[in-house]
């Protein structure tokens, strides 16, 4: 009798450890807005949640439960105006500006702390990226506009410098990718850029199947 009651105070106290560990609480503030609704959808065990709340003097919390760390998206009133986080369990703080929400700030999330990092590794090979596409279209305009063969030809010179640099880029950021994915097998960020470059063939399937096999 006693080994029983041992046993089933264990499984409880486990159940109520693993149900603690998936909860989480957002709390958060909106610079510019006192009132209003507020609604964050994710998804858990395969079904969309959606959940909403009372903007009171600029702050409002949610709370809920998740099995892991999980992307959501946050927006208030207007859908094209949103925040895309990644939610995990435990307490963490969301700061958004009124129709800005896309330059918010989160903390207490580590995924979305790496997600920071590799976009931050990310910007200047972007902004090398939009220069490059800008003059790019200047250059199709120029070629459009060539009084002569020879104007044109120059031009065409200059665009295909430019699809080389542009070519370079894209595999400066792939090769980013691949190094964080290799580097990092704990992340909850790093399947879906694993399968970012297996659907656009950067990576082979054996060797998608071998960093797969690596993750933790």
């Amino acid at each position: 009798g006693l080994f029983l009651i041992l046993i089933y105070l264990t499984i409880s106290s486990c159940s109520q450890t693993d149900k603690s560990d998936k909860k989480f609480t957002l709390k958060g503030e909106i610079i510019g807005q006192d009132t209003g609704r507020i609604i964050l959808i994710y998804v858990k065990n395969l079904t969309r949640i959606t959940d909403s709340t009372i903007i009171k003097r600029g702050a409002f919390i949610f709370k809920g439960e998740i099995e892991e760390p999980t992307q959501a998206t946050i927006y208030s009133g207007n859908e094209a105006n949103n925040a895309w986080i990644y939610l995990q369990p435990g307490i963490m703080q969301v700061t958004l500006t009124k129709d800005n929400f896309k330059d918010f700030k989160l903390t207490g999330s580590k995924t979305q702390d790496e997600l920071n990092e590799l976009t931050k590794m990310e910007e200047p090979i972007r902004s090398r990226l939009d220069n490059l596409k800008k003059q790019q279209i200047s250059i199709i305009d120029s070629i459009a506009n060539s009084k002569t063969d020879l104007s044109k030809k120059k031009f065409e010179k200059i665009a295909k410098e430019i699809d080389s640099q542009l070519n370079q880029g894209k595999e400066n950021l792939n090769s980013l990718w691949i190094k964080f994915v290799v580097d990092n097998p704990k992340s909850y960020i790093t399947p879906p850029y694993l399968r970012r470059l297996e659907e656009s063939g950067v990576i082979p399937l054996d060797s998608v199947n071998s960093i797969f096999k690596g993750l933790d």
